[in-house]
């Protein structure tokens, strides 16, 4: 079939022209009638009747489909000003029809019926805002009073025991211990000493001069040994009369003084007095009340 839109040749059971998507008739086929080709028309002006066209088919469109969702099948649909002899110097393309056979009558159709109206209420009115319901305060409880409490007394100081002084009046006068301060031995810390006696004993190559027991820097005993004396060697025993108490804390120590040389000379620096000094105690006693 050719399209009488845009000149095209379809197929005979073709609904749209395969080129320009045109509706194409169905009148046409039923009736043999065939349509020229579209001529190229030159300039501008051949515009409005392809726009005029299509405006009819979409029309014809809308209208077949009204019809065709009330009565049914739609019938032919003609073009308007298209004639049924076609005037071209084209070749026509003739569409064979087939013999037409007797008319068969169109049953009576009928038009469904009009929708029945669905009733109108009026919207009932809906207070934009609804107020809460009223209640009623809810009453603070009171708050219960706490019983003040009592301060507590400080806790009574534990009493310090008087400490129960010692002395040295019950001793023996015999040393039971002993300890050593002086040359390559440290200080000692008493605890409650009895100082009984001093042992003096000079280091091989010590200078010559006095070394001093002491108690908290004060002298309880003292020798002396002089270069004539040729080192004072042995043990140089110097008992400590009276008894000296030491009492706790106190720190035994020693010290020397009178430096001199083999020759009788002060000594220059290079000379020092070496010496150790061992120390007899007993513990002291509690005083007896």
């Amino acid at each position: 079939m050719i399209c009488p839109n845009c000149g095209a040749s379809n197929s005979t059971r073709a609904t749209f022209c395969r080129r320009c998507h045109q509706r194409l008739p169905v009148a046409g086929l039923a009736a043999g009638v065939t349509y020229p080709r579209r001529r190229n028309v030159a300039g501008g002006g051949g515009r409005l009747p392809i726009i005029a066209a299509l405006a009819l088919a979409i029309a014809g469109l809308i209208i077949g489909a009204l019809l065709f969702s009330f009565v049914g099948k739609p019938g032919p649909t003609l073009i308007a000003g298209a004639s049924s002899t076609p005037v071209s110097s084209l070749p026509v393309f003739v569409q064979p029809t087939p013999t037409p056979g007797p008319a068969t009558p169109t049953p009576f159709q009928s038009f469904p019926g009009l929708l029945t109206p669905t009733p109108f209420f009026s919207p009932t009115d809906t207070p934009l805002f609804s107020p809460p319901p009223s209640e009623s305060p809810t009453p603070t409880p009171t708050p219960t009073a706490t019983p003040t409490k009592k301060p507590t007394p400080p806790p009574t100081p534990t009493p310090t025991p008087t400490a129960v002084p010692l002395t040295c009046a019950n001793v023996s006068g015999t040393p039971s211990k002993s300890t050593f301060v002086g040359t390559g031995n440290n200080d000692k810390t008493s605890n409650g000493w009895c100082l009984e006696k001093a042992t003096f004993r000079f280091v091989d190559g010590s200078a010559f001069g006095t070394v001093n027991l002491t108690v908290n820097g004060k002298n309880v005993a003292s020798f002396s040994c002089a270069s004539s004396t040729a080192g004072c060697p042995g043990d140089n025993v110097v008992p400590i009369e009276p008894i000296k108490f030491a009492k706790p804390g106190a720190v035994v120590s020693w010290s020397t003084s009178g430096c001199e040389d083999i020759a009788g000379n002060p000594c220059t620096g290079t000379e020092q007095i070496m010496a150790t000094i061992e120390v007899g105690f007993e513990k002291a006693m509690p005083a007896t009340p």
